[in-house]
C-alpha cells in the first residue's frame, strides 16, 4: 500500500511512533524462567530471595495488567494509573517484607530492566533516516521506571533522532486515551490531523490514534487486518518498511 496514494492520508508534520514491537524488541521478559535474583543482586539488592522476587513481580504484574486492561475501556480522559513501584511495594508488604531504600530501588529497577528491550542497528538507522525528513517522537505505555529504556535510547543512538520521548508513567496519560495523543501533539504545536501515528497494535496505536484525530500507519508483521481494513490509513510490514514507504513519497 502506498501511504500517500490514499486520499485519507496526507504528508504529516509530526510522526509519532510506538516503542515496543515497533523499534524496541526482546522486552517484557517476565515469567518463572527469568533470573530476577541475578538482576536484583547486580543492582544492589540483598534482602529478597528468588522466591520472594518471583512472587512479588508476578503478583505485581498481575495487578498492573488488570489496571491497564480496565483503563483501555476508556478513551478520554486518561484514568489514573498507579506506577509499577506501588504494586511491587504493596506485594512486598503483603508478604510482610520491610524493605529499606536500597532494596526498594533494586526491586523497582529489576522490574524496569525486565520490561525493557533493545533497539538494533537496523531500527536505529531507519529512525535516523525518518528523522532527517520529519520530527519524530515516541509515545509508549510503560509500566515501570524509564531508567533502562532511556539508557537503551542513549546507548543505541536512537535518542539523537527523537524530538521527544513520552512514557505513560511520566506524562500520566495512557494510550488508547485521546489525551495521550493530544498531549504529544500539543507539546510540538502540531494539530492531530497533521500528525501520523506508527505502531504495531491496531487497537492501542492505530484505532485509538484515529479516534484522537491522527492518521495511522499499522505495522502488520504479516498479520491480516480482516474486516478492519477501513480502520487503517496505511500499512507497512515493519518499521524499516514504513520508513522506506514514507521517504519514497516525500
Amino acid at each position: 500500500m502506498n501511504p500517500f496514494s490514499n486520499t485519507n492520508l496526507k504528508k504529516p508534520e509530526l510522526v509519532v511512533i510506538d516503542l515496543m514491537n515497533t523499534i524496541m524488541f526482546q522486552h517484557d521478559r517476565f515469567g518463572p524462567q527469568e533470573p530476577y535474583l541475578m538482576t536484583y543482586n547486580a543492582l544492589g539488592g540483598q534482602k529478597l530471595d528468588s522466591q520472594d522476587l518471583h512472587q512479588i513481580i508476578a503478583r505485581g504484574l498481575e495487578q498492573i495488567e488488570i489496571e491497564y486492561e480496565s483503563a483501555t475501556d476508556s478513551r478520554e480522559p486518561s484514568p489514573t494509573i498507579l506506577d509499577a513501584h506501588f504494586h511491587l511495594r504493596e506485594e512486598a508488604r503483603r508478604l510482610k517484607l520491610e524493605l529499606g531504600l536500597k532494596d526498594r530501588i533494586a526491586l523497582n529497577l529489576t522490574f524496569a530492566f525486565h520490561e525493557c528491550g533493545w533497539i538494533d542497528r537496523l531500527h536505529v538507522d531507519s529512525l535516523s533516516r525518518l528523522s532527517s525528513n520529519y520530527p519524530v517522537v515516541v509515545l509508549s505505555n510503560l509500566w515501570g521506571m524509564p531508567f533502562f529504556c532511556n539508557l537503551v535510547m542513549e546507548r543505541s543512538g536512537a535518542k539523537k533522532s527523537l524530538d521527544g520521548i513520552y512514557y505513560s508513567s511520566e506524562i500520566r496519560r495512557l494510550k488508547p486515551c485521546r489525551d495521550a495523543f493530544h498531549h504529544v501533539c500539543s507539546a510540538h504545536d502540531v494539530s492531530p490531523e497533521n500528525s501520523l501515528m506508527i505502531g504495531d497494535n491496531i487497537d492501542l496505536d492505530i484505532i485509538a490514534a484515529s479516534e484522537a484525530g491522527l492518521q495511522g500507519m499499522w505495522l502488520s508483521y504479516g498479520r491480516d487486518l480482516g474486516s478492519r481494513q477501513d480502520k487503517v490509513d496505511a500499512m507497512a510490514l515493519d518499521f524499516p518498511d514504513a520508513v522506506n514507504m514514507i521517504l519514497s513519497h516525500t
